[in-house]
């Protein structure tokens, strides 16, 4: 029995933990655009008298075919060495395949327990193809990875019942093996409530239960720890290297500067860099952004990154520039394109579904204690078609994360709702869709309802 159950389930830090819980106690979580997946492995005896319904599973479920891919790791990894690297492998397959027409690819995690302790997350990817005609160029695909990378396994999801499915191996050569299937049946996330006493903000992603799963920092020494695991990449290196060199001391959050720190955030095309620049002369202010200059020349290599590395890289910056900032209110006004409410609320949307997104009051939302926090921050919206109009007017090169967020809608209303939930300080919404004097107007009001003093008003 062991060696055909313990295929997916293999890259644990210690096997002993996987043998005592083997059949019941091991989650699979699919982050769904539209609603998110829980998996409990289960007996195949169990599927054949399985009569419960599918619930809210994902719609994706119940057209074309279903895959699951995941990294195998060293045995000798911690936990949070595990996690890096399975991402690391796992975001490869989720951009080489989520180019594939008809193909969402969403991340997947397996796990052992919803306590916040739970050790050895793995990082996979789900697929679903509701095109025949692409399925079989996914497949071909799938297969010619697991055959170039002896660490990828990977699974179709064939659906039992209303509830239940097995999984079946890939093999290298392009056959299912039916003999190493492993069966897996839907998990009530809301049954956690009253098994793990947990509070109702935590019913969230299980990635935003675990520390070092998070691709949300709220300590600059948490997101150098992510980057270390790295550290034997010459980017990441140097990187490591301006930070130590330019973040020499850290900040109190509640630190009370002399002159007022504004922050401009909103998606992609929304008119941040047009109003940045307006309130930097109404205020007499210096222009920061993010990521800094002195890190700025790495972002494509960080780009190509998983969630949780790209955002320590994103987290650093963030640092790097409070150290300017917290000089130059010294003596003047600083207004910023972006902080950490970009980087929070991307790393957030990226890793959940619509169902999961962490709710108000989640200790994900709060601000971090060891860095500057901004007097006020506006959070510019505009409707869809106004922004796509924007967009295509840059005429510029977007970025992976940029051209997800062009075409996905799901996730475009994720992050709109994770920025809405950030507290302290919150941010001050501006519909963005009106001509750039309205906009700056709005804006103007709003600083001066905040005791925010302009150069006209000294």
């Amino acid at each position: 029995m062991i060696s055909s159950t313990k295929q997916l389930f293999r890259y644990s830090i210690s096997y002993q933990v996987y043998a005592r819980n083997i059949m019941y106690r091991q989650f699979i979580y699919i982050a769904c655009p539209d609603a998110s997946v829980y998996l409990q492995r289960t007996k195949q005896r169990e599927i054949k008298s399985e009569s419960r319904k599918a619930g809210n599973l994902s719609k994706l479920f119940h057209m074309g075919t279903n895959y699951l891919v995941f990294p195998s790791v060293s045995s000798h990894d911690n936990e949070e060495t595990c996690y890096v690297k399975t991402s690391l492998k796992s975001y490869h397959v989720y951009r080489e395949l989520s180019s594939i027409p008809s193909v969402s690819a969403s991340h997947a995690v397996q796990f052992e327990s919803f306590s916040s302790t739970c050790s050895s997350f793995i990082k996979g990817v789900h697929l679903n193809c509701k095109n025949e005609e692409q399925n079989e160029s996914l497949t071909n695909k799938i297969h010619g990875l697991i055959s170039q990378d002896p660490e990828l396994t990977a699974f179709e999801m064939v659906q039992s019942t209303n509830s239940c499915f097995s999984l079946k191996k890939l093999a290298k050569h392009g056959s299912l093996l039916e003999e190493e299937s492993i069966y897996l049946s839907i998990f009530d996330r809301s049954l956690v409530h009253s098994a793990d006493s947990l509070p109702e903000s935590s019913v969230a992603s299980p990635i935003f239960t675990t520390p070092g799963a998070m691709p949300v920092f709220h300590q600059y020494n948490t997101a150098k720890d992510i980057l270390t695991q790295l550290s034997d990449t010459s980017e990441v290196k140097e990187l490591l290297d301006i930070a130590d060199k330019h973040v020499t001391s850290l900040c109190n959050a509640e630190t009370q500067l002399k002159f007022p720190f504004v922050v401009i955030e909103g998606m992609d095309a929304t008119g941040k860099t047009t109003l940045t620049e307006a309130i930097e002369r109404k205020l007499g202010a210096v222009k920061y952004f993010t990521p800094p200059p002195q890190i700025s020349h790495l972002r494509p290599h960080f780009d190509r990154y998983p969630e949780i590395v790209r955002r320590a890289y994103y987290s650093l910056g963030n640092y790097i520039v409070a150290m300017d900032i917290l000089r130059e209110c010294e003596t003047r006004p600083v207004i910023m394109d972006r902080f950490w409410h970009s980087t929070a609320a991307y790393g957030i949307a990226n890793e959940t579904s619509m169902s999961d997104l962490p709710g108000a009051g989640h200790p994900v939302y709060d601000w971090p204690g060891d860095l500057v926090r901004p007097t006020l921050v506006l959070f510019l919206t505009v409707q869809e078609e106004v922004r796509r109009r924007r967009l295509s007017d840059r005429g510029v090169l977007a970025t992976f994360e940029e051209t997800a967020l062009d075409k996905d809608g799901l996730f475009r209303k994720r992050l709109c709702n994770a920025y809405r939930l950030m507290g302290n300080p919150a941010l001050v919404e501006i519909d963005a869709s009106g001509t750039v004097k309205e906009v700056r107007n709005t804006a103007i009001e709003l600083l001066k309802q905040h005791g925010i003093c302009l150069q006209t008003d000294m």
